[in-house]
């Protein structure tokens, strides 16, 4: 049985289906607490956080923790960061907390590279085809009907993080280590479905406490996080290397089929047959979700083209992500 060898785009979806919600890109807007867990919002407390920082309370100061806490100096109400969190930062996020000042992010969308996407690592920073709506249309071909394979890490038994790993679990994925590419025919997988992904590619190991005992088991969703791999498209003599960005949330996050009393193969089971699809809203067969979520990208000024989707049993949503492209490379010989 391969280890967790593809998942492809849809494995993406599942890998990937829901996270917490809205807190997506590092951009300069003040958001630092909870400490190590920001929500959202900008209240009093991250005016706090940054000023332990300025003080040199807290040290060091993480990579993306800087991202938020320095807005200062402004031009207007727009951030020019200069690299560090002193008092102004300070006086600016307590401004925005009290509702005195309303920042202008228009120039830091979600298309904005926070340093969990590792901007430095090809196919990053580039992000002209996510840009332009030609070429975006080109990449959403090329995905389609194209060959499509999985850059994967190499499997490690030994390792106890190994399936966050696999997963591009932030905090533990590493693009620099996603050296196989994997296709799935060799896996039996003939459709990118969500149900042959689990049944051929292993798609399930993102469930909570995932181990080497879980096969046949514990396979289920992924738990709530911020995802992240990579794939490529290839349509005639263009290769596209794409890396995507997924945030999951949802009530069935983190949990087990079985603990669900959900089936994902034979005949009748529920991935195919009874779980409902939504994406961007509109019902989608389970046959088609890999297509829509593709199709459903558009270019935004500023933002990452994304798309959601929601898994619904019954008429109760369980489990939704939020998928985004944030770089591609488009190489044409």
């Amino acid at each position: 049985m391969p280890i967790a060898a593809v998942r492809l785009f849809v494995a993406g979806l599942l890998l990937s289906l829901f996270c917490h919600p809205g807190v997506a890109a590092d951009r300069p807007d003040g958001d630092l607490a909870p400490l190590g867990n920001r929500d959202g919002m900008v209240t009093a407390a991250d005016g706090l956080i940054a000023l332990r920082y300025a003080r040199g309370q807290l040290t060091p100061i993480p990579a993306d923790d800087l991202l938020h806490g320095d807005v200062f100096p402004l031009n207007g109400n727009k951030p020019n960061p200069d690299g560090v969190i002193d008092e102004d930062d300070v006086t600016t996020i307590l401004e925005v907390a009290l509702g005195l000042r309303v920042l202008d992010l228009s120039d830091f969308g979600t298309l904005a590279l926070g340093a969990a996407d590792q901007p430095a690592v090809g196919p990053c920073p580039t992000q002209a085809v996510l840009t332009d709506q030609t070429e975006l249309d080109a990449l959403k071909t090329a995905m389609t009907t194209g060959a499509v394979t999985y850059l994967d890490i190499p499997f490690n038994g030994a390792d106890p993080d190994i399936y966050k790993k696999k997963c591009g679990l932030e905090g533990f994925w590493n693009p620099v280590n996603n050296v196989n590419e994997v296709s799935p025919g060799p896996l039996g997988i003939t459709a990118i479905t969500i149900a042959q992904l689990l049944n051929f590619g292993n798609s399930g190991i993102c469930s909570d406490g995932f181990n080497n005992a879980s096969f046949g088991v514990d396979e289920g969703f992924p738990v709530a996080g911020v995802y992240r791999n990579e794939h490529k498209a290839m349509l005639g003599n263009t290769t596209y290397h794409l890396r995507w960005r997924a945030t999951t949330s949802g009530t069935a996050a983190g949990e087990s089929f079985a603990d669900l009393g959900l089936t994902y193969s034979g005949a009748g089971n529920d991935v195919e047959n009874t779980l409902v699809y939504e994406v961007n809203g509109a019902v989608t067969p389970h046959a088609d979700v890999y297509a829509a979520m593709v199709n459903a990208m558009t270019v935004v000024a500023g933002d990452a083209p994304s798309a959601t989707l929601v898994v619904k049993q019954g008429s109760t949503a369980i489990f939704q992500v939020v998928l985004e492209f944030i770089c591609v490379t488009k190489t044409t010989l």
